[in-house]
């Protein structure tokens, strides 16, 4: 009875059959942890408005090679021969355009290259699509990317302009120029082309 009372008394050890069956569902969840931690990190750009916009940047040297994300917080470098492609995920916003420009301040429209913002059908919830081409900047130097996702078509010319507008407000900063004064959703990514 005097052994039963104390408190240094030996523990009784887990049942073998016990840790048998603990040991597939802990190794389990580690796995789930581990892929949702790895996948996390290739999350599209989003605004954190529920059923928002957002954009992403695929880098690659062709259709079949490797392909990693181009970052938002920082320039992505490029390699000779790489391509960028675009994709989106409109959310309300029914119109899309894109473009560049390169650290002399030359604006290229990319999508469409004239006349309005193409129109992109509400995909609120839906997965991500790709514009039908991938893009390979040219000539060596800093490049900003553009993407506006907008409620209303926006003329090419007059994005260009307001690119050209933020590219003197920012004195040729091509890494620190602000947003274009244009309506809708704003994406940037800049790049170091070889």
């Amino acid at each position: 009875e005097r052994a039963a009372r104390r408190t240094d008394a030996p523990r009784r050890a887990v049942p073998l059959r016990t840790l048998r069956f603990m040991l597939p569902t802990l190794s389990l969840a580690a796995g789930v942890a581990l892929f949702v931690g790895l996948t996390g990190k290739h999350q599209i750009a989003h605004n954190g408005i529920k059923g928002g916009a957002a954009i992403t940047v695929r880098v690659s040297a062709g259709d079949t090679g490797p392909q990693r994300f181009a970052a938002e917080s920082a320039p992505e470098a490029l390699a000779p021969g790489e391509r960028v492609r675009i994709g989106y995920q409109p959310g309300p916003r029914r119109y899309l355009l894109s473009l560049s420009i390169d650290e002399r301040g030359q604006v290229t429209p990319l999508y469409p290259e004239a006349g309005s913002s193409v129109a992109v059908s509400k995909a609120v919830g839906e997965g991500l699509r790709y514009l039908p081409d991938s893009i390979e900047f040219t000539d060596a130097g800093a490049e900003r990317l553009f993407v506006i996702l907008s409620d209303k078509p926006i003329d090419v010319d007059a994005a260009r302009r307001a690119a050209r507008a933020s590219f003197d407000g920012a004195k040729g900063d091509i890494l620190h120029m602000p947003a274009l004064e244009l309506p809708g959703e704003q994406f940037q990514r800049t790049f170091i082309k070889p």
